[in-house]
């Protein structure tokens, strides 16, 4: 039980450490914040309802407060240009390609990452209402408002999301 608890802790710890920060800070939050979702949908066939309905709000939540990977490639910049002033401008210069492929690899995890949390929301709502309604869910709208406040936007359309992920293997 406090396992499941303590997980929650770290994906919301995984947040916390990329929010503000530079880029190691958003790379290292999205490695914590992988772990904590793939040892929290291991579980999702022993989890209870209830708890089902707290992780669904705690991700809901704490997805609606993510911040942005620009965000934090904006922050990097800034740093550094701060941090080596000359130095950073002429690096950025010799080495430009190879930071925009870096920064670019950041943004594709970064939304990887999201929607993986995403659907694991989505999987963790279907299953309170398997548990408490007896029967599957039909699609997303199913869910809302009694176990999501909202059908959640897919990233890449930004279109509600109308399917339920199907179960990992």
């Amino acid at each position: 039980m406090e396992q499941r608890a303590a997980i929650l802790r770290v994906i919301r710890l995984a947040q916390s450490i990329s929010r503000g920060g530079i880029l190691v800070d958003g790379i290292t939050g999205l490695a914590i914040e992988a772990i904590g979702s793939s040892s929290l949908q291991a579980m999702l066939p022993q989890l209870d309802a209830t708890f089902c309905r707290e992780a669904c709000r705690v991700l809901e939540e704490l997805l609606a407060k993510r911040e942005p990977p620009e965000t934090v490639l904006a922050t990097e910049r800034a740093w550094s240009a701060r941090r080596f002033g000359l130095v950073d401008s002429v690096g950025g210069l010799l080495g430009g390609q190879a930071n925009e492929r870096r920064f670019t690899q950041f943004i594709e995890k970064a939304h990887e990452t999201a929607a993986r949390t995403q659907r694991l929301m989505l999987r963790l709502a279907a299953r309170a209402y398997e548990l408490e309604v007896k029967q599957s869910p039909a699609r997303v709208a199913v869910l809302v408002p009694k176990y999501l406040k909202a059908a959640p936007l897919d990233f890449e359309t930004g279109k509600e999301i109308q399917d339920i992920p199907s179960p990992v293997k």
